[in-house]
């Protein structure tokens, strides 16, 4: 599948596993952004591995020419976690969601 279509399936599996786990995501959510000040000492088998996710992504639809290339895929990366955790928390948030 394309690059967008991977990310877009990552999306919908990672939306499918919170929606199970909605009753312990927040607890597990607020344990890791309790660790946001450590989290540049941390390991890369401790960190969660979204980042390499996304980044891996990111760089193969750079590479296939599917994505203008330029912007950093890990700055790209860590851009969209931030977006993936924004809307992770709003959901959280809004129980009717």
């Amino acid at each position: 599948p394309s690059s967008a279509e991977r990310l877009r399936l990552f999306f919908m599996h990672n939306a499918d596993w919170s929606r199970a786990r909605r009753e312990y995501l927040h607890h597990y959510v607020r344990f890791r952004l309790g660790e946001v000040g450590a989290s540049a000492s941390l390991t890369a088998d401790q960190r969660s591995g979204l980042d390499r996710l996304f980044t891996g992504l990111i760089a193969a639809g750079q590479a296939s020419g599917e994505w203008r290339r330029g912007p950093d895929p890990a700055m790209l990366a860590h851009h969209l976690q931030f977006l993936h955790m924004a809307a992770l928390l709003r959901w959280l948030g809004a129980p009717d969601l």
